[in-house]
């Protein structure tokens, strides 16, 4: 994946840490967290500014085909084709 500015600049960030497709990516509301889901079963907490890893949710059995964040931020959800 690419993190790319949308405003003026050519930065440039690929987020690399998958070992399969990414089926869903989402900001958290406040935009300083990025989560990618993936068919490697897990999902991604990536920080938006840097692009940096910053943490692999894992535990599903399938591909996880989608992340999300709650309003306040605290909480990541992860829905996966294991009906989890």
């Amino acid at each position: 994946m690419r993190l790319q500015s949308a405003g003026r600049g050519n930065r440039q960030v690929f987020l690399r840490k998958h070992e399969d497709r990414v089926s869903c990516v989402s900001f958290s509301e406040d935009g300083a967290l990025i989560a990618t889901a993936s068919g490697d079963k897990s999902a991604i907490l990536w920080d938006a500014r840097t692009g940096s890893f910053s943490k692999r949710l894992e535990g599903h059995s399938f591909w996880v085909n989608s992340a999300c964040f709650s309003p306040n931020n605290e909480l990541a959800l992860t829905a996966s084709w294991d009906s989890t």
